[in-house]
């Protein structure tokens, strides 16, 4: 168990450099938000491998639902 939570610790820190580069760049705050958005993704640790071989599966981020009160911008922050 201390392994996986360690190998997820090292993705989550991943995923944290490209929002501070994303943040770093000298792009509007839209575009920043934009690029952030592309650049991350969610990653599953499988208990199984995939025929790949691969316990990590990376996934892209869902887009903003304009009917979720986080998402479309409330005074609750972003998602």
């Amino acid at each position: 168990i201390a392994t996986t939570n360690a190998i997820v610790a090292g993705v989550q820190m991943l995923e944290v450099f490209k929002i501070l580069g994303a943040l770093a760049s000298d792009k509007s705050d839209e575009e920043k938000g934009k690029e952030i958005g592309q650049v991350c993704r969610y990653t599953y640790c499988l208990r199984d491998r995939t025929r790949r071989g691969n316990y990590l599966q990376p996934t892209s981020l869902p887009a903003p639902d304009p009917k979720c009160f986080v998402c479309r911008g409330g005074p609750g922050g972003t998602c």
